[in-house]
């Protein structure tokens, strides 16, 4: 009863997920949540309302992580935290990942690194193989690692996550634009080499930012990655935090990471460009760093950022 279209419904909203900006995306969201939470006052099947009980958690989690997009960290983390309860008490393990590999992204967004470890372990959990297993490492384990420095402990969680990845099936490895809301389970190796770039970008090692990024080059001669953005920008804060920074190199590669930005990526390009300017303060009064300020705060006051 209902159920069908409700469902379809949240699919049209996932899939305008990469070309939609985040307040926009929210409006349709609270819309979709008023729908499921009319149809969970009816009388359904038991199987039904396990169903509709869960499609509210995802729920959750997709409006906590548009909520990080738009840079509302507090309503994120109320969300998620919803997200997270409602998996609990469906005692579903791949919800419950999910959810705790979105909120260690926020609070790395937040500047806080420990927590981010902290969910992502906990996160671990709850995935103890598989793609949600390989995710939690990378961008949660292993990024949390590399922003407080500690190298070792990051590639070790990267060398664990690659040879998940390396395992996996092509239904496990899902397509290659996917992101974490288009598919709680799968995880591509493109966005697994991404992922490990960024955080060699946090050690300030630019050889292996370039290493890893190879993987999601190569395959955007062919296909239309969404994380080509990120290959510049990890790029730029790895060369502006090594023994060479080179401003002007820095610069470039921002501004080529900004230009290729999406709606959707409006929290993860802003979290790089803000330490990026933040590195390269010692060198503020270099014409390419100026070029730069200058292109960030365009960017951040353009409209379509905030309509």
């Amino acid at each position: 009863m209902g159920w069908p279209s409700s469902t379809s419904s949240w699919k049209a909203i996932v899939a305008d997920y990469p070309t939609t900006p985040p307040t926009v995306l929210l409006g349709r969201i609270a819309e979709m949540q008023q729908v499921t939470d009319a149809l969970g006052q009816l009388s359904l099947r038991p199987a039904d309302q396990a169903r509709l009980w869960r499609q509210a958690g995802i729920g959750a989690g997709l409006r906590g992580w548009v909520h990080n997009n738009a840079g509302q960290t507090d309503a994120a983390r109320l969300s998620l935290a919803e997200a997270f309860r409602r998996g609990e008490l469906l005692e579903d393990p791949q919800l419950m990942a999910w959810t705790r590999y979105m909120q260690g992204i926020v609070e790395d967004y937040a500047g806080n690194p420990r927590g981010a470890e902290e969910y992502a372990l906990d996160g671990l959990r709850y995935a103890p193989s598989g793609p949600q297993r390989a995710i939690l490492l990378t961008d949660g384990v292993a990024w949390a690692r590399a922003e407080v420095g500690d190298a070792d402990g990051a590639v070790a969680a990267i060398d664990e996550a690659g040879a998940i990845v390396a395992s996996l099936t092509p239904q496990q490895r899902g397509p290659i634009h996917a992101t974490i809301v288009h598919d709680l389970d799968s995880y591509h190796p493109v966005s697994f080499g991404s992922a490990a770039a960024t955080a060699f970008a946090y050690l300030g090692r630019p050889d292996d930012v370039r290493e890893f990024n190879a993987i999601v080059t190569s395959a955007a001669g062919t296909e239309n990655v969404h994380q080509r953005s990120y290959v510049r920008l990890d790029e730029a804060m790895a060369v502006i935090r090594s023994k060479n920074p080179d401003p002007a190199r820095v610069s470039a590669l921002a501004l080529e990471g900004l230009d290729l930005a999406t709606p959707f990526q409006t929290a993860h390009v802003g979290r790089r460009l803000d330490l990026i300017l933040t590195d390269a303060r010692p060198f503020a009064s270099d014409p390419p760093i100026r070029d730069l300020t200058d292109a960030v705060t365009t960017w951040r006051n353009t409209p379509a950022l905030a309509s």
